[in-house]
C-alpha cells in the first residue's frame, strides 16, 4: 500500500505535469487481504477493509494549492502465482471527510 502526495505543475502549454511524493504509513505491508463480498446485511463484518494510518497532515495537504491531489495506491498479488494487480485512487480536498464511517461498501458517515 502506498500514499502519495501529487503536486501540479504545468508545461508551457498548459498540460498538468505531477510530482508525487510519498507519504510515510505506520503499516503498509499486509499478509493477507480477505476477499471482497457483496454485503446485504446492516449488521455483517467487513473483513475485506483494510485500515491504514499516516502521520502527514491530509487535510493542510490537499488544502496547500486548489490542485494538489493525494493517491493511495493498493497492489495486490497472489502468493502462489505472483499476478497482482494495482488499484488507484485520487483524492482532492473535497474528498477528505471527518467521523465515523458506515460499515460496508460505502464511504458515507454515520
Amino acid at each position: 500500500m502506498e500514499v502519495c502526495q501529487k503536486l501540479v505543475s504545468f508545461g508551457p502549454n498548459g498540460a498538468p505535469n505531477y510530482r508525487t511524493i510519498p507519504l510515510p504509513l505506520l503499516r503498509d505491508q499486509y499478509p493477507h487481504v480477505a476477499p471482497f463480498r457483496m454485503v446485504f446485511s446492516n449488521n455483517a463484518n467487513t473483513d475485506f477493509a483494510l485500515w491504514f494510518i499516516t502521520y502527514s497532515d491530509l487535510q493542510s495537504i490537499v488544502n496547500t494549492t486548489p490542485h494538489t491531489k493525494v493517491e493511495i495506491r493498493v497492489t495486490c498479488r497472489h502468493a502462489l502465482t505472483g499476478l497482482g494487480n494495482v488499484w488507484t485512487k485520487e483524492y482532492t480536498r473535497t474528498d477528505i471527510k471527518s467521523g465515523t464511517f458506515k460499515s460496508g461498501n460505502t464511504f458515507e458517515i454515520v
